[in-house]
Formats: structure tokens, sequence, C-alpha cells
């Protein structure tokens, strides 16, 4: 008799944590609503690269990005992107990043505290890995 007054104490406590969890499995949105968001982000981002170059211009390099697990991404670039120096393609990927993840906290993918871990980005350039 012990043993199930234990379990269900025991249960009751993990239905409260869960419960109480400021994040829950599902309020996170679906990798298909979270890469349309990507997308949209990433367009409104290139309409605004017009008017300024120097907030946005890293938006004309990128022709996609989509979510490919928890704190992963894949990002597709233009042959532009693949000519830039070391410097500007660090650039343009840290801007990239701070899109996906405002997106990826927005969706309950990542929290906001550890979203400035960064993610894991892989760069594709015409289907070949860019450096």
């Amino acid at each position: 008799m012990r043993h199930w007054w234990t379990l269900l104490c025991l249960l009751a406590l993990v239905a409260n944590v869960a419960f109480l969890s400021p994040v829950h499995a599902e309020m996170r949105a679906s990798p298909s609503t979270v890469n349309q968001q990507l997308a949209q982000e990433l367009a409104d981002h290139r309409a605004y690269a017009a008017g300024d170059p120097g907030n946005y211009g890293y938006a004309k390099f990128i022709h996609q990005v989509r979510v490919t697990g928890h704190r992963r991404i894949m990002v597709w670039v233009s042959r532009r992107f693949c000519r830039l120096p070391a410097g500007d393609k660090t650039s343009v990927m840290n801007q990239v990043q701070a899109l996906a993840r405002m997106v990826l906290v927005n969706n309950h993918w990542i929290d906001k505290k550890n979203s400035a871990r960064g993610l894991t980005v892989t760069v594709r350039c015409r289907g070949q890995s860019a450096s």
C-alpha cells in the first residue's frame, strides 16, 4: 500500500512540474510554420534593404533559411556571398542567426535566455558547403 501512495505522490509532482513549465511541447510551432515565418521575415528584410542596406543588406545574399533541428538551421546563399571576404561572411551569418533566433524564440523552439548561445548553421552555396 505504501508503494502506491509514493507512486501517486510522485505522479502528482511530475504533473505539477509539467503544468507549471514555462514552455510546453504543445506550444512549439511546427517546423513548417517556423520555416514559413523565416521565409516571410527574410522577404521583409530584402524589401527593407532597398531603403536601409546598412541594416538589412545581408538579406540580399540569402536565398533561403530553414530550420533543420532544435538549434540548427540551413542557409542557402548567393554566389556573391561565396566571393565575400571572411569578415563580411561572418557579419552576414551573424545577422541571419539573429533573424533565426528571433523566429525560434517566438515559436518556442528555444528560450530567450539561452538564445545568445547561437545556432548551428550549415551554409549552402549552389548545393555545396560554403566556407
